[in-house]
């Protein structure tokens, strides 16, 4: 019998080509990654291994029964073990962002043990074949070969299937691809047994393989020619579910955004450029990765630990980075501090480590980090605090619950309910009732904070379009403008559209804006002047505890000042003439004045004597839900129409 070894033997050099350039590219230190090399190699050797029997089974006059049995069970116990590699190979790229079920690897092991005996069995019993005086004859078990590699291909289908939600678009549809290259592969040989055509086929997939998934250029930054996070994110998530133990070291840049602003985009990228280089050779027994913003991160296992952590290279490697770079043009500086971080560290959950991480650059590029740090268990709790209240904001404005309370504003004359401010607060069963204070700087810094005050608006308008007339004594309902809402260009259409729908009048509603809003004077006062048309009034919101002044304020429309609770309290504590004058010169200009943190009776009573016109506090009563407010209320008007009577 003869074979055509034609497409084997291009086959190999196109596969030693693609081995040799993948083995002098950077890659991740991943699991998948070892079971493509192995996949890799294992072809050649079965390519080898085929062309080698092959060519002695065409010979076999030359060599001796023994000899000739050897190389054919080499052959067969490479091919098998092929099939299994590949199984093996979609179960770790399925695996790659969550645990497979030890079932599937069972399995697997359990098949490719039951072939591979099989196989060994035709020493003795030709089942797969058998050599004899005239040559190389395949066994009445020689279908066993073609069974196993669609038994592992279809197995490795229904996994890709099954856990098709783990897995990217692009890697899904590669591997995909190859799994239909293979299957095709199958079909030829069972058609053209006398071609050695599977190997074309193997080699085929795994270039394809390599394309779409193990190209290192896939995952690399251009500047720093380092990996890029989502690179990085992949390693955590493979180690996170294999239990491999790494150190991390950040080294943060403090400076990005002025560096960039100073020096330009094109110094700063060749200056990254070198940072990238030096941490590479620095650190080169660990995978080091380019976040964003000036952001580097050295990862070390744990064989590797003691080397870097223990060592002076490190605070070495923190001196380099601060000293200047030179781009051959300028000298640039930069500043540098450095975290570090162990997996041993309690972190229930991939996805929680990985927000841990990106929280910690984050805050260590714009500026809130401002010296080398050790990142514990209680940074991790608030970090992860921090990332729970973000999921339950998310959930909140996706379902739109986002709750509404009132507090109420109390006219200090007479000492009734005249208005209310609407407050936001979130609802999370792990975490209970969340405070705006934690959630609206999230809020405003992801610009879900529209949402939120959308959300606000159309729940406060909706009650008092519901409940206005129950009560009458209700004259406002404050409303808060957080500094992001106030520059969205669709504000305005939005608050003149949901009190229409709702058939409340603007008047009805007290927008509030704090003094950090007053920054861009410009885009605030056409905002204020076409909200202004439509009935809307505004107040300034917690006076006192920024940099706005009198003069300031004059430029903007205002009806009322809200005097922050900070000056009240500081008056009370230390009385001086200060809060007096203040508030007897915003008067003296006709704009009402509300004081907040009113919280006892005598506070009340000397705010009222200074002349402030509402007061606001848990003297009154605490934000509450509007279902309590209004019992609240109603309560309020049988107290005041009793002290009449009397």
């Amino acid at each position: 019998m003869t074979w055509n070894l034609s497409f084997s033997l291009v086959t190999a050099v196109m596969l030693c080509i693609l081995l040799g350039y993948y083995a002098l590219s950077p890659r991740l230190p991943i699991v998948l990654n070892r079971f493509f090399v192995s996949l890799a190699v294992l072809e050649m050797l079965t390519l080898a291994s085929d062309i080698i029997s092959t060519w002695m089974d065409m010979n076999y006059q030359d060599f001796p029964i023994w000899l000739l049995t050897a190389a054919n069970m080499v052959y067969f116990l490479l091919y098998v073990t092929r099939s299994y590699v590949t199984y093996a190979y979609t179960i770790s790229l399925a695996g790659s962002r969550k645990k497979i079920p030890s079932f599937y690897r069972v399995t697997g092991v359990i098949l490719v043990s039951l072939f591979l005996l099989v196989v060994l069995s035709s020493v003795f019993t030709g089942a797969v074949f058998f050599i004899d005086q005239e040559g190389y004859h395949s066994g009445p078990f020689y279908p066993v070969i073609y069974v196993q590699m669609f038994v592992f291909l279809i197995m490795g289908l229904q996994v890709l299937i099954r856990f098709r939600s783990g897995i990217h678009d692009s890697v899904f549809y590669g591997i995909l691809a190859s799994y239909a290259i293979l299957l095709a592969g199958g079909f030829f040989r069972l058609a053209f047994s006398h071609f050695l055509l599977m190997d074309t086929f193997y080699m085929l997939a795994i270039m394809l393989l390599y394309l779409t998934i193990h190209n290192a250029d896939l995952n690399r930054e251009s500047r720093t020619m380092l990996f890029d996070y989502q690179a990085f994110e992949q390693v955590v998530r493979e180690h996170h579910n294999v239990g491999i133990r790494y150190h991390l070291i950040g080294f943060v840049n403090c400076n990005y955004k002025e560096t960039r602003q100073i020096y330009g985009g094109l110094q700063t990228d060749q200056v990254l450029g070198q940072i990238g280089k030096y941490l590479r050779e620095t650190f080169y027994a660990s995978t080091v990765f380019y976040e964003r913003a000036g952001c580097f991160l050295v990862m070390t296992e744990a064989k590797n630990m003691q080397k870097y952590v223990t060592s002076d290279l490190l605070s070495k490697a923190v001196q380099r980075l601060n000293e200047p770079w030179d781009t051959g043009e300028i000298k640039v500086y930069l500043h540098f501090v450095t975290g570090q971080m162990s997996s041993d560290l309690e972190i229930h959950s991939v996805d929680l480590e990985l927000e841990a991480i990106r929280n910690i650059l984050e805050k260590g590029s714009n500026g809130e980090i401002d010296r080398d740090f050790v990142v514990d268990q209680s940074m991790i709790k608030m970090i992860l605090r921090e990332f729970t209240v973000k999921k339950a904001l998310s959930e909140a404005i996706r379902k739109d619950e986002i709750m509404v309370y009132l507090q109420p504003i109390i006219e200090a004359s007479t000492g009734k309910i005249v208005g209310a401010e609407a407050l936001s607060r979130i609802q999370d069963p792990e975490l209970g009732i969340i405070s705006p204070g934690e959630f609206i700087p999230l809020a405003e810094h992801s610009g879900s904070i529209m949402q939120i005050g959308k959300q606000v608006l159309t729940k406060t308008c909706r009650f008092l379009s519901e409940h206005g007339k129950d009560l009458p004594g209700l004259a406002f309902i404050n409303i808060n403008l957080s500094p992001i809402q106030c520059m969205d260009q669709e504000l305005v259409e939005t608050f003149r559209e949901v009190p229409k729908a709702y058939g409340v009048e603007p008047s009805r509603l007290h927008l509030e804006i704090t003094e950090e809003s007053l920054v861009d004077t410009e885009v605030l006062r056409g905002q204020m002047e076409l909200l202004g048309l439509y009935g809307f009034a505004f107040f300034l919101d917690d006076y006192g505890s920024g940099y706005a002044n009198q003069f300031r304020i004059k430029a903007f429309p205002f009806s009322g000042i809200k005097l922050d609770m900070s000056i009240v309290w500081a008056h009370f504590k230390d009385p001086d003439t200060i809060l007096p004058n203040t508030i007897s010169a915003f008067l003296g200009r006709g704009l009402t004045v509300t004081a907040e943190g009113v919280e006892t009776e005598e506070m009340a009573r000397q705010l009222t004597e200074m002349g402030c016109t509402y007061l606001q506090g848990f003297y009154f009563s605490k934000p509450v839900p509007m279902e309590e407010f209004i019992e609240y209320v109603k309560k309020n008007e049988e107290m005041n129409q009793n002290d009449t009577d009397s």
